[in-house]
């Protein structure tokens, strides 16, 4: 998961925070697959569990601080998980591209709304988010709320008008 972060703001706000996952995890469907995953996520709480009570997690020395994620049931759980563990190093354009097409695209959307002083972007933020959000991506031929959620999210000008 990428951030971004920012501040002295308008209106009185402080900051905002930006989280953008570079990866999306679809739940499966079907009876067979659901009793599957149950298993596999039984498996997990016990190895979490157990890692809780071993506390095997020990930080060989303060320059050496990545090795702290490098033992063996670390590596365990993420197998488990799924989890490809990758190591990138801050501003490589390789791993933030994703990230960073995102953060443009919201800012093109907010400068069509914006005033000419630049001081109500925030008004806009939740409304333009929704629309990021609901609209269809080329990359994945679908929206985020859809894959995400499985289904579309109804818009509030749907409701007030009754649209089905």
């Amino acid at each position: 998961m990428s951030s971004q972060e920012s501040s002295h703001l308008p209106n009185g706000y402080q900051s905002y925070k930006i989280n953008i996952e570079n990866e999306l995890h679809v739940s499966p469907k079907t009876k067979q697959k659901r009793r599957k995953r149950k298993l596999e996520l039984e498996e997990k709480r016990q190895i979490i569990a157990k890692l809780k009570r071993e506390e095997t997690v020990e930080t060989r020395s303060e320059d050496k601080k990545k090795e702290l994620y490098e033992f063996k049931e670390c590596e365990e759980m993420c197998e488990i998980l799924g989890i490809d563990k990758t190591h990138t190093t801050i501003k490589r354009p390789q791993s933030e591209g994703t990230v960073k097409k995102s953060m443009n695209t919201i800012k093109e959307m907010l400068s069509i709304y914006v005033d000419e002083r630049q001081k109500n972007w925030d008004q806009y933020l939740a409304v333009l988010m929704m629309a990021y959000r609901s609209s269809v991506h080329q990359s994945t031929g679908g929206s985020p709320c859809n894959m995400m959620l499985g289904r579309e999210i109804t818009p509030p000008v749907d409701l007030v008008l009754g649209v089905p």
